[in-house]
């Protein structure tokens, strides 16, 4: 039988991958504490983007995860940033419009959530070599 509560579902996932709390809050951009919150329920709504990666990390789909299905072995949600080959490198403005962007934008981040970005670019550039 399924687990029933999404901490639950985290927990099992993380001991079949075999690994620690320290690890998945290490690649989740969080902390240990975070990751015990998660799996004993005392934390359920985990932000989006660290769900989208916790799904990726432990090789199931946020849908599984939030027990809106029972499909373990199911495929991970697509990473709706994710590119079939790799786009051509930006051109200098476009450089320029994204880092403005950013830079606007990361001011108004948590801490947690800032490491939450950077874990996820070097996710995007493990992805592409």
């Amino acid at each position: 039988m399924a687990p029933t509560t999404q901490g639950q579902r985290i927990y099992d996932l993380r001991i079949q991958k075999r690994y620690t709390q320290e690890y998945l809050a290490e690649q989740l951009g969080t902390t240990k504490q975070a990751i015990y919150k998660y799996e004993k329920d005392i934390v359920q709504n985990i932000p989006d983007g660290k769900l989208l990666r916790m799904a990726q990390l432990l090789g199931c789909s946020v849908a599984y995860i939030k027990g809106l299905s029972d499909q373990v072995g199911s495929a991970p949600l697509e990473n709706p940033f994710a590119f079939s080959q790799r786009p051509p490198a930006p051109t200098n403005e476009e450089l320029f419009t994204t880092s403005r962007d950013l830079m606007d934008i990361l001011p108004r981040l948590t801490e947690e959530e800032c490491h939450s970005v950077l874990s996820y670019a070097r996710f995007l550039l493990a992805q592409h070599g």
